[in-house]
């Protein structure tokens, strides 16, 4: 059976959504999409965790007898072996790729093979997250010091205004900040309010604004310029709240400006990321979504 077959379309509005279960067969609606626009198209991705880990790298490191000890030249001649079988006009490819990538690995089989120019990702897990060119001048000086004076130096504080550059895999996580002044602290040290204002307007366009800035300087087009991809994973909910956001406006204005949107479902990865005394699952934020989807296209003036 073809992986193709894990992944359900339908037209909500004017919109073709998405929908699977595992983040990975992604690659298929991807591609669909992706050749339409003659791929030359981004990827804007909201998810609880990254998924920046280098393609094929779980089946690498279990090639060397099932032991799971290969040394890292190893990994990545398999790394590249595999990445080179991707053939983005060639959908077998793409479902025979499909047996060998694990969770978390699918943006960069995308870039890898061609079929996204490049990614964003707004996550709240920031590992990787884009460094600007100041800050990394910094770091490279700071290589040079002594353990002495590295431990008693100050914090590194560059200056702006600052500039940045692509990184070599193409993908852009921003960093996680949330010290906003309409936010509140939570007590209960969940971070509740910050997670509860996922879609919220005020935090995405602050989050587009810096996606804008951070292209700029590399030299990016704007990303509203572009065709673009909105790729959701329900585990990005992790209160029933954060699906309900008071002021949906910039949500719904990247549901209208996308040229697809994708959904993964991953109930498992819901529960497990949905904070203490939440009940919300995959069905319920399947639901939400694809509501706000609709709404926004029916508000369009």
């Amino acid at each position: 059976m073809s992986f193709a077959k894990l992944v359900s379309k339908e037209l909500i509005g004017k919109k073709d959504v998405f929908t699977f279960d595992c983040h990975h067969l992604v690659l298929f609606p991807w591609q669909e999409i992706a050749q339409k626009h003659e791929f030359n198209v981004q990827l804007l991705t909201l998810d609880h965790h990254t998924d920046t880990k280098i393609a094929f790298n779980s089946y690498a490191c279990k090639q060397n007898n099932g032991t799971g000890s290969a040394s890292k030249e190893f990994i990545e001649s398999i790394q590249h072996i595999e990445k080179s079988k991707l053939d983005r006009l060639n959908l077998k490819t793409i479902d025979s790729a499909l047996q060998n990538l694990r969770h978390d690995e699918h943006i960069d089989a995308a870039v890898s093979a061609g079929i996204l120019t490049n990614a964003y990702v707004i996550s709240y897990f920031d590992c990787g997250y884009i460094i600007s060119d100041q800050e990394l001048a910094e770091r490279k000086m700071r290589e040079s010091m002594s353990d002495i004076e590295r431990i008693t130096a100050a914090p590194i504080t560059s200056s702006g205004p600052y500039t940045y550059s692509l990184p070599a895999n193409k993908i852009i996580v921003l960093k996680k900040e949330h010290n906003y002044d309409w936010l509140e602290n939570d007590p209960e040290g969940y971070d509740r309010q910050y997670l509860d204002s996922a879609i919220e307007s005020r935090l995405l366009s602050e989050r587009l604004d810096r996606i804008e800035e951070i292209g700029r300087t590399i030299g990016l087009p704007t990303f509203l310029e572009r065709p673009y991809i909105l790729d959701i994973d329900l585990d990005y909910f992790s209160t029933t709240k954060a699906s309900h956001p008071s002021d949906p406006a910039e949500f719904h204005k990247l549901i209208r400006g996308a040229c697809a949107i994708t959904i993964a479902r991953e109930p498992n990865c819901v529960v497990d990321c949905r904070l203490e005394g939440e009940d919300v699952d995959a069905t319920y934020l399947e639901c939400a979504i694809k509501k706000h989807i609709n709404d926004a296209q029916l508000n369009l003036i």
